[in-house]
């Protein structure tokens, strides 16, 4: 089904204070978000809210991020579906990947951007992330770190790929980077 997905970003009449001064009011962009309700092989997963754009990407990126896939073939189909209120995604992941979110399943409601709330621990809250290029250490295990210049490369790209955060100064965005 093909429907219009409603406005990432629209314009309003705002004031601004700048040095305990108010100024004049300006028309300005401000983001725009929706509820984002995502469905895993028909069961609630999840509701986050979100602007309303790339969300294709968004869904990969959440599946990946919450462990729902562990690589990107594991997730066999995305349907953008209009909700009564906001936007349903309808992921349609692996037998063996259903099989262990539902082993594990929980209710993530009004999960926020810092990450903590909706985990089930600290320990789970305080992981290590996952580096990018190898090293064998010195008790055999590898360890993956990312370059300086890797991230300052990989942070300017982003920059210049997100139009909706130039456009309003207010959303953010996530990405994959190669090491390169």
């Amino acid at each position: 089904m093909v429907f219009e997905l409603p406005p990432s970003a629209s314009r309003a009449e705002v004031l601004r204070v700048r040095a305990g001064e108010l100024r004049p009011a300006v028309t300005d962009w401000l983001a725009e978000e929706v509820p984002i309700a995502f469905e895993v092989n028909g069961l609630s997963h999840a509701i986050m809210l979100a602007s309303p754009i790339d969300l294709e990407d968004y869904a990969l990126g959440f599946a990946l991020t919450e462990g729902l896939i562990d690589r990107v073939d594991d997730l066999l189909d995305i349907e953008v579906e209009p909700a009564e209120i906001g936007i349903t995604l309808q992921l349609r992941v692996t037998l063996r990947c259903f099989m262990r979110m539902k082993e594990r399943r929980r209710v993530l409601a009004g999960r926020t951007g810092c990450g903590l709330c909706g985990k089930d621990s600290l320990k789970e809250a305080v992981q290590a992330p996952k580096p990018l290029i190898s090293s064998t250490g010195l008790d055999g295990s590898e360890n993956l770190y990312l370059s300086k210049a890797a991230l300052q490369k990989a942070q300017t790209e982003l920059l210049a790929r997100q139009s909706l955060q130039r456009q309003t100064g207010a959303v953010h965005a996530a990405a994959w980077c190669d090491g390169e």
